[in-house]
């Protein structure tokens, strides 16, 4: 009768190299079948090996130095940074009223921002942003330190600001 004993005698030496893995066995009477993978059995285990699911690639729309404004507040601003899904805190995101929530699987923008009173970094979502570049330059106290020229349209992120 065929029993399944671990292949302990075979390849692996244990002293320096690798130790034969728990899940390898092969039949004592018949040593040149395969061994079996018995790990192919647990769909626990099988299913941590696969990839895991991801949230659907959405397309950044708008590149570092465009020029943007928000399609609901009145402010606008050139991106500095680009996050591809929402990357900020739960708090801050539940602070958003509900009626005008962000779906949070696309890409957010990191924007030195303006309005008619003050100048401040804002975070938006894809969704709420439309090209402003037409508009003109943006005047906020870091935009010169992070970008260089202006193109007329959108501004040219600085040489040494790169990576």
């Amino acid at each position: 009768a065929n029993r399944l004993v671990k292949a302990q005698k075979r390849a692996r030496p244990s002293a320096k190299g690798l130790a034969p893995l728990p899940h390898e066995f092969h039949f004592a009477k018949d040593r040149s079948r395969k061994p079996l993978d018995l790990m192919q059995n647990r769909p626990d285990i099988a299913a941590m090996r696969k990839t895991p699911p991801t949230a659907p690639v959405t397309e950044a729309q708008f590149s570092i130095g465009d020029v943007v404004r928000h399609r609901i507040f009145e402010f606008r601003g050139v991106i500095f940074d680009v996050d591809p899904v929402f990357s900020n805190s739960e708090e801050w995101y539940q602070s958003i009223p509900e009626a005008v929530r962000p779906a949070k699987d696309q890409p957010f923008y990191h924007l030195f921002a303006e309005n008619s009173e003050s100048s401040y970094r804002a975070y938006v979502s894809q969704q709420n942003l439309l090209c402003d570049g037409k508009s003109g330059q943006i005047d906020h106290p870091e935009v010169e330190k992070f970008f260089g020229s202006w193109s007329g349209s959108r501004y040219e992120i600085r040489r040494e600001m790169r990576h």
